[in-house]
C-alpha cells in the first residue's frame, strides 16, 4: 500500500548521480514523482504540474529564483552542501522559508533523512525529530 497515493513530487539535482537514488528512495513513497532532464524541462514542469512537493539542489534553486519563477507558494525542499551561514542567508531573502537537507561534503545526503523529510511534508505531519531516529531509540 503506497504511503502518500494521489501527491505528485519533483526532484531535480545538477548532478545526475543523485538521480538513482533518489528515484529508488521517492518512487517507494507511491506518489507520482517527476524527474526532469534538464533545466528547461524543470522549469516548465514547475510551471504546467500540480505539485505537492518540489525537491531541488541549491544551485538549481538558485538559478530558478534568478530566472524569476516564484516558487514561494510551492513545498519546496533545498539539497544543499554548502555551509549553513551561505544556505541561512539565502534562505532568509526568500519571500518564504524553505525546508533544506544538508548533503555531506561530497554533494551526497541520507536517503533516510530524505525519504523522512518527504514523508513529513506530504503528511503535513512537520513537528518532532522522532521520525528520524532509528527504531527503538527514545527522543
Amino acid at each position: 500500500m503506497p504511503l502518500m497515493p494521489k501527491q505528485t513530487l519533483l526532484f531535480y539535482d545538477e548532478d545526475p548521480s543523485m538521480l538513482e537514488s533518489a528515484q529508488r528512495i521517492l518512487l517507494s513513497t507511491g506518489a507520482n514523482c517527476l524527474f526532469p532532464k534538464d533545466m528547461e524541462e524543470l522549469a516548465n514542469m514547475i510551471g504546467n504540474a500540480h505539485l505537492s512537493l518540489i525537491i531541488l539542489d541549491f544551485a538549481s534553486h538558485r538559478e530558478l529564483i534568478s530566472s524569476k519563477i516564484d516558487l514561494s507558494e510551492e513545498n519546496v525542499v533545498i539539497l544543499a552542501k554548502e555551509k549553513l551561514k551561505t544556505i541561512h542567508t539565502y534562505m532568509m531573502q526568500l519571500p518564504t522559508f524553505s525546508n533544506f537537507i544538508a548533503k555531506d561534503a561530497d554533494g551526497q545526503f541520507l536517503g533516510r533523512e530524505l525519504l523522512t523529510t518527504v514523508k513529513k511534508l506530504l503528511s503535513n505531519d512537520i513537528f518532532g525529530v522522532k521520525k528520524y531516529l532509528n527504531w527503538g531509540a527514545s527522543s
